[in-house]
């Protein structure tokens, strides 16, 4: 294939953001570089919140951090059981998929990855993960529930082992980047965007799947009493806004966990709107929410960030649209 190009900038181990293929001289394509005009080409993505579509805590990103998606999947292909299936896995970074080239990053906070075991760090990640007297102490309080994290050290109350994205309040005390609400604004979702591969009359339409925890749910304490009914201050209440991180790839997915201590600094990482939407709902039960980025709102953030005020909840999956012409 000949194609004319002047700059092609991949997303290799230099960690830098894309920029746009143009024309100027021929030259062929690497078989990188037509996977990087595919990834230029997505409009649209889904993401699972499951560990085996993350870096986890035993099995890292290269930075030996954990939190990362690699796995990025097609919403309009989907298998016999209804699960949309994974894009091309990427020749640049072959532990990965390939992803829309909107998409800088995504990651999660986890508050685990510091847990020791007579004094001996039990995963690969811990060398990601905040140290000290300040740091947090391990807690089951965002993390993907899965019986090989339990019991986890000061733990209040069990996971249901659903295998997704949980946020569990009884157990966030002392995770919370605010001292005198040590259980709050513990765990949430960064997406951070590429705005240059987004047209400037383009919307985002964002699809969220959750499970937000209300005082009809059940749950069971460590010590095995239970099921009881969830206390009313498990009751989720999530919301998104907007801010801008200027910082490189590199530098996010190399950031210590839980990640919303760095991020939380909102003088310098200023929140340029600072709740777009309420994602709490006191039912108890599955929903799905959506809403839209204005192309009006460009200009003004180039991260979007799900974050738990407080309660409970488990995170399914997030779907992604870029509407609109060019």
């Amino acid at each position: 294939m000949l194609l004319a190009l002047t700059f092609l900038q991949l997303a290799c181990d230099d960690g830098l953001d894309q920029a746009p293929i143009e024309e100027n001289t021929k030259i062929e394509l690497t078989p990188i570089q037509k996977q990087e005009l595919r990834r230029q080409e997505l409009r649209s993505f889904e993401l699972n919140f499951v560990e085996s579509d993350f870096y986890s805590v035993s099995a890292p990103n290269r930075f030996n951090c954990a939190g990362d998606a690699k796995i990025f999947r097609d919403p309009w292909d989907r298998d016999a059981f209804g699960v949309s299936k994974p894009f091309e896995t990427s020749l640049a970074h072959p532990s990965e998929t390939i992803k829309p080239a909107f998409i800088r990053n995504i990651s999660v906070d986890l508050t685990h990855g510091n847990e020791e075991d007579n004094g001996n760090f039990t995963h690969p990640s811990h060398f990601c993960h905040r140290k000290g007297p300040q740091a947090p102490p391990p807690r089951a309080c965002a993390f993907f529930d899965q019986d090989t994290y339990f019991p986890l050290p000061q733990q209040q109350v069990e996971g249901i082992n659903s295998g997704f994205y949980t946020l569990e309040h009884l157990n966030c005390n002392g995770s919370g980047p605010v001292v005198n609400q040590s259980r709050n604004y513990a765990g949430g979702v960064d997406i951070d965007l590429n705005q240059e591969f987004i047209g400037e009359n383009e919307e985002i339409l964002v699809q969220l799947k959750f499970f937000p925890f209300g005082n009809r749910n059940l749950r069971n304490f460590v010590n095995g009493t239970g099921p009881i009914t969830r206390l009313p201050s498990e009751t989720a209440r999530f919301k998104v806004h907007l801010s801008f991180v200027d910082d490189a790839v590199n530098e996010i997915q190399s950031t210590f966990q839980p990640r919303y201590f760095q991020y939380f600094n909102s003088s310098q990482y200023p929140q340029t709107v600072t709740q777009l939407i309420n994602l709490s709902s006191p039912q108890g039960f599955p929903i799905e929410k959506q809403f839209t980025l204005s192309s009006a709102l460009k200009q003004r953030f180039n991260r979007i960030r799900i974050e738990r005020l407080s309660g409970s909840g488990i995170l399914v999956s997030l779907r992604m649209f870029l509407m609109g012409q060019r």
